[in-house]
């Protein structure tokens, strides 16, 4: 009896401890998975100086090369779009960036990652109390690299810069030809008449009436909402070109008053 009980406390002492490891691991774990205190999660911005001018103020540079997706990540699991907005909230958090220069090399790319990155140069403009960007584009800025190009203040391009192509494309491929000579035949549940839209196992005969006007409309709707974006964009820069072209004439006229005085 004596030898079972202390077989008892000894198995008992085994599971507690085979329990403690156990669940000392599972809060190491946890505790892997938490950002570290202050850390924020997102990409972690490491500033890069491109050249120094003796000065505290700065003029940040912010790239956009390539095609702007928010589906590509880098090596830190962090795509295209997010890179850029932690970039421009990084130069709105630091006192001394007087203006940002938004470098465009891109053929276009998303809509939707587009416009993100649209938005995020607005939103800095508009959050900085009229602290500048200006794009410098490269040897392409098309389409969505124009999109991200128009809220601007200023646009510098060079005379050999491929630009504009102002325009949205949606691009499908019907193969049901092709699966009808191999004798593969699709078969399709769906709940709606147009849940298959765009899809290229249909024949001609399948496709719903209308599913290519609902498609033209997406086009068209998207095509409007990019030629608003170029037009406020531009407008708004050539507004505060003006005002400013007004400032400095009327600060000349009234410096040779004042040095009379």
């Amino acid at each position: 009896m004596i030898v079972a009980i202390i077989l008892i406390v000894l198995l008992c002492l085994s599971l507690f401890g085979n329990f403690w490891q156990a669940a000392s691991r599972a809060v190491r774990g946890i505790a892997n998975l938490q950002p570290s205190t202050g850390q924020e999660a997102g990409p972690q911005i490491e500033e890069q100086m491109l050249k120094d001018n003796d000065s505290d103020n700065k003029v940040a540079v912010i790239t956009v090369n390539g095609i702007i997706t928010s589906h590509d990540a880098d090596s830190d699991g962090n795509n295209m779009v997010e890179v850029v907005k932690a970039e421009f909230e990084a130069a709105k958090k630091d006192s001394n960036v007087r203006a940002v220069v938004l470098k465009v090399d891109s053929p276009g790319g998303e809509v939707m990652a587009a416009d993100d990155i649209y938005r995020a140069v607005k939103e800095f403009q508009d959050s900085t109390n009229g602290k500048p960007v200006i794009c410098s584009m490269g040897s392409l800025a098309a389409s969505g690299g124009y999109y991200i190009s128009a809220p601007c203040r200023w646009i510098v391009a060079d005379q050999l810069t491929l630009t504009a192509s102002i325009g949205v494309i949606m691009e499908t491929v019907n193969y049901r030809g092709l699966m009808d000579k191999i004798g593969v035949e699709p078969y399709v549940f769906k709940s709606g008449t147009y849940k298959d839209m765009l899809s290229g196992m249909r024949s001609t005969n399948e496709i719903p009436a209308g599913e290519h006007a609902m498609v033209q409309d997406l086009i068209d709707e998207t095509y409007d909402r990019f030629k608003s974006v170029v037009a406020d964009g531009r407008n708004a820069a050539r507004h505060l070109h003006a005002n400013w072209v007004r400032t400095l004439d009327r600060e000349r006229t009234q410096t040779p008053n004042d040095h009379h005085g």
